[in-house]
């Protein structure tokens, strides 16, 4: 097999595993990080290897890349963002290729 080839069960060899991320938030910037490095805060929702953009911020801010601040909402039993860079009530587009 040639990389990248497909073999009859469709499994592919030889792949590359991308050791650097890239996300871009309108509004805040552009950020690299190591996808190995994002650990999810939601394990009861994504599988292992597996997480959001919510916890790419959460790392971003542990890096002191953004200053993120949040807080967990019970009654809609997820994490609700207060404030990026002491921006709130904001909407931002986010990118990430390979999330």
């Amino acid at each position: 097999y040639e990389p990248g080839e497909a073999n009859i069960k469709g499994e592919v060899n030889k792949t590359e595993i991308k050791e650097q991320g890239e996300i871009m938030i309108e509004g805040v910037g552009k950020f690299q990080f190591n996808p190995s490095d994002i650990i999810t805060i939601r394990e009861d929702i994504f599988k292992e290897g597996h997480f959001s953009i919510f916890d790419i911020l959460v790392f971003l801010s542990k890096q002191g890349e953004v200053d993120l601040k949040y807080h967990f909402d019970e009654n809609m039993n997820t994490n609700v963002i207060d404030s990026i860079n002491d921006t709130t009530n904001w909407w931002f587009m986010a990118y990430y290729d390979g999330g």
